[in-house]
């Protein structure tokens, strides 16, 4: 009779397992229940797939110290390359940077540089200017100067002349007509002369007429009493008489009398014909 063959179950395939091993690193075993066909069982499948998940270790290598001495210099070498490497272009990006900033500074350099000879230029230009306008102001004053004294010297002259001219009529018309009074306005004039103590001219003008009035103050020094009649001539600068005036008080035969010690004052107004001003004055006594 034929015997079917018996399965092994899980549990039995690990233990089964365990008695005959599991996957080395040399590579899978197999199992027992193979019966020499060739082919892993389930448990060693499951074996060699564990065995894959585990990390693989490196083989031992047996160096020699001059071997590991060769290899740590090569890599200190390598090391020391890399480092001078890195270092090279650091070196080499700072230079980089240091160009760019003195090409910064050589282009600031040389706008400070243009700059400053525009600004030296404005200032030699406005400095030029402003000597040129001083220079031009300072010669217009002194032309200005010069014209002022010149034209003070030439009104002295003149003046010197017009005194000169207006003693010599002065002297002309007392020639011709002696005991003429320069008629001067604002002022008293002393006379002294016919009892007569003094003399002011004013300058009038109002709506109705404009003439040149004067004041005679008398004063009787005599023991008895006096009756003044007098009368005032006037003169232009040429000497022609331009008219003679009385006072109010002195016109006609009521004229008052004038008591011993006695001062008073008396008024009249003359107007010039047209537009000549008196320059002399006479006074004449009637009495």
């Amino acid at each position: 009779m034929w015997e079917t063959p018996h399965r092994l179950t899980d549990h039995e395939s690990t233990d089964e397992s365990t008695d005959w091993g599991i996957a080395s690193n040399s590579g899978p075993h197999l199992c027992k229940n193979d019966r020499g066909s060739g082919r892993p069982g389930a448990a060693g499948s499951q074996r060699m797939e564990h065995a894959e998940r585990l990390p693989q270790t490196e083989a031992p290598t047996s160096e020699t110290p001059e071997t590991q001495l060769a290899s740590t210099s090569s890599e200190l070498h390598r090391r020391r390359s890399h480092r001078r490497g890195r270092s090279r272009n650091e070196l080499h990006d700072r230079i980089e940077v240091l160009e760019k900033q003195r090409l910064l500074l050589s282009v600031a350099s040389g706008a400070l540089a243009v700059l400053g000879l525009g600004l030296g230029v404005g200032l030699f230009l406005t400095h030029s200017a402003a000597s040129d306008a001083r220079a031009a102001s300072d010669a217009q004053r002194g032309r200005l100067e010069l014209g002022m004294r010149e034209s003070a010297a030439q009104l002295a002259v003149v003046q010197h002349n017009l005194r000169e001219a207006q003693e010599r009529v002065a002297e002309l018309v007392n020639e011709r007509l002696p005991g003429l009074g320069a008629l001067v306005l604002g002022r008293p004039i002393p006379i002294g002369q016919h009892f007569i103590r003094d003399i002011t001219f004013d300058e009038v003008r109002d709506a109705t007429r404009e003439g040149i009035e004067y004041k005679l103050v008398i004063e009787n020094t005599s023991s008895s009493p006096i009756k003044p009649d007098l009368s005032v001539q006037l003169f232009d600068a040429v000497g022609v008489q331009l008219g003679s005036s009385r006072p109010i008080e002195m016109r006609g035969d009521e004229a008052p009398l004038l008591r011993a010690g006695e001062i008073r004052s008396y008024f009249a107004v003359f107007d010039p014909p047209g537009s000549k001003l008196p320059a002399y004055f006479r006074i004449i006594a009637s009495r």
